[in-house]
């Protein structure tokens, strides 16, 4: 198992569009958690005939426990050039509307509120989401363990955005 470095768990987020916001990295485990913040934003391509990257930033403070108080990050890239990254992020924001008893969304801001259990690992000097629960059912999983080691969608699954 990879060791934790709390000291180094506290870092700056400068990409943050809202302006800055201090983003803990927490050991691996399951947290509850409230989404306090969402955004998105266009990274425009660097060559003729890509796509624009469309980037989506959940920011959840966990609600109880060791950890409470913190605020951890999930990236999504929701619009990509590599179909591949666009289907790995759409299974897992489509797991955690499941988790918050959402079909979908159409503006990331309908999320901010949103109550429900993660669970989280380390990569380095940021957390990695492998689980997305309903807050009142933490072991019963949207996301099947499969999802964790391939992050694939389950055949026919569908985003709506």
């Amino acid at each position: 198992m990879a060791s934790f470095n709390a000291k180094a768990a506290v870092r700056k987020d400068q990409d943050a569009p809202g302006g800055v916001m201090e983003i803990d990295v927490v050991p691996q485990g399951m947290y509850p958690v409230e989404v306090v913040r969402a955004d998105s934003w266009e990274k425009q391509p660097v060559d003729m005939g890509h796509k624009t990257t469309v980037v989506v930033s959940f920011y959840y403070k966990i609600l109880e426990g060791e950890e409470v108080g913190k605020t951890i990050k999930q990236i999504a890239t929701i619009a990509h050039q590599n179909p591949v990254v666009e289907e790995i992020s759409g299974s897992k924001i489509g797991h955690m509307c499941d988790a918050v008893g959402l079909p979908g969304f159409r503006d990331e801001k309908q999320m901010v509120g949103k109550q429900l259990r993660v669970r989280v690992g380390t990569k380095g000097d940021k957390n990695e989401f492998y689980g997305f629960y309903p807050l009142n059912q933490p072991q019963q999983s949207s996301m099947p363990m499969g999802a964790m080691n391939n992050n694939r969608a389950p055949s026919g699954t569908e985003i709506e955005w």
